[in-house]
């Protein structure tokens, strides 16, 4: 019985606990007997779940560049072109379309091979268009990576500020009191797990929205006239660039970023103290904003590319799910029996949960405005879940606020 619960994975429940996971004969892939033998207690109110955190993938997992834009690289390792056209490189300027943040990029005109898209594509009025992109390709993807890299960590702030704005005041206060924690939080390694959260976010992004060439230097090319592309009036950055890029931050951000988080999140979710409360909370906060955010954006681009399924890359998105819906289960444990959301309401709650989780008034404060949207949202939030809209900013972060939360559909 050992072995097939090592085989299953024992339940939250019982590793949270340190109980032995007794797997049920009769039904292996059911709730354990531990589980089962608590089905008349308020406890049995938590799913028996055999998910680990640091088994999750908290971005969109892929074994290779988007074989649409090149077949060159069928991994990502990170190796550079050879078939060069020229030998002059050239520094140019690449942003994202929904941010004004430019930085340096050097690149070379290659010869295209079979597999390069040399015209970027969209739909239009169920109509395809395409735009000519220039012939130019990094020239150096190591050195790219540590420009890159340096970028992130320069303008993480840059980034909460564009992407998140002031539109949503929800979302943008989280957002600044996660940003705050960074300094604040009481233990390194609760520092740590934003700091290394942040750039793995801001990376995501450079993932999943479209970046243009920036500044006069244009390569040749001309601006996209149609004012329903995604381009519009902009000068797309070559596909062949995107797919090299996506080699360097898998390689080098998400693979190794992500280990880092969970190593360090589960480590705070199973020391069960609650001063860590608010750290775990802010970055499951964005862990589901982000998750949303793929979801969202993978759609699109599966409607950009006219395919005919859901999502460009399904496997990657019902696992990013199946990682939400793991924080969400270990969340959900810890939460039982200490309730942050409902205390911070009550006048003699608000002063145990400052003990509790060392919070300082202010903090307190966050958390009550908190309960309080969510209150007044409660309608909102509810139809959100019952359409299934895993894309809406909203679908994941709601679940956090589930006094019994299980698991719903994914992908």
């Amino acid at each position: 019985m050992t072995a097939q619960t090592r085989e299953l994975n024992a339940c939250i429940r019982c590793r949270m606990q340190r109980n032995r996971c007794r797997f049920d004969p009769a039904n292996p892939g059911g709730p354990c007997l531990t589980c089962l033998e608590l089905s008349n207690r308020t406890i049995s109110k938590l799913p028996c779940l055999r998910l680990i955190i640091t088994d999750a993938t908290i971005y969109r997992e892929q074994l290779a560049p988007y074989q649409g834009f090149s077949k060159r690289w069928q991994n990502m390792d990170i190796v550079d072109i050879q078939t060069w056209a020229s030998d002059k490189v050239k520094t140019i300027y690449i942003s994202q379309a929904f941010l004004d943040a430019p930085y340096p990029v050097e690149v070379r005109e290659f010869i295209p091979q079979e597999g390069d898209l040399v015209e970027e594509k969209w739909i239009t009025d169920g109509k395809e268009r395409t735009h000519r992109v220039p012939r130019y390709a990094l020239a150096n993807m190591e050195k790219h990576a540590e420009d890159l890299q340096a970028f992130i960590d320069k303008n993480v702030g840059r980034y909460i500020v564009g992407a998140i704005g002031t539109s949503d005041d929800f979302l943008w206060k989280t957002y600044c009191m996660a940003f705050r924690q960074v300094n604040e939080a009481e233990v390194s390694r609760e520092r740590r797990l934003l700091e290394n959260l942040f750039r793995l976010w801001v990376a995501i992004y450079k993932t999943s929205n479209v970046h243009h060439i920036y500044g006069d230097d244009k390569l040749g090319a001309e601006l996209v006239s149609d004012s329903k592309s995604p381009w519009f009036n902009l000068v797309p950055m070559p596909a062949v660039i995107i797919a090299q890029k996506e080699c360097i931050i898998y390689t080098k951000i998400f693979r190794p970023l992500s280990k880092k988080i969970l190593r360090d999140l589960q480590d705070l979710v199973t020391s069960k103290k609650r001063q860590y409360w608010l750290t775990i909370y802010l970055t499951l906060f964005i862990l589901m904003h982000s998750c949303a955010m793929i979801t969202r954006r993978d759609e699109e681009t599966a409607r950009q590319y006219g395919l005919r399924e859901r999502f460009a890359n399904p496997y990657g998105i019902m696992s990013h799910h199946i990682a939400a819906q793991t924080m969400l289960a270990h969340f959900n444990y810890i939460n039982a029996g200490f309730r942050p959301f409902q205390m911070a309401l009550e006048p003699s709650g608000r002063e145990e949960l400052m003990q509790a989780g060392h919070l300082t008034e202010e903090k307190v404060e966050f958390v009550r405005g908190t309960a309080l949207w969510v209150k007044s949202n409660e309608a909102l939030l509810r139809r959100i879940q019952e359409e299934n809209n895993s894309g809406h900013p909203y679908y994941w972060i709601s679940q956090i606020y589930q006094e019994t939360w299980t698991p719903g559909p994914i992908g």
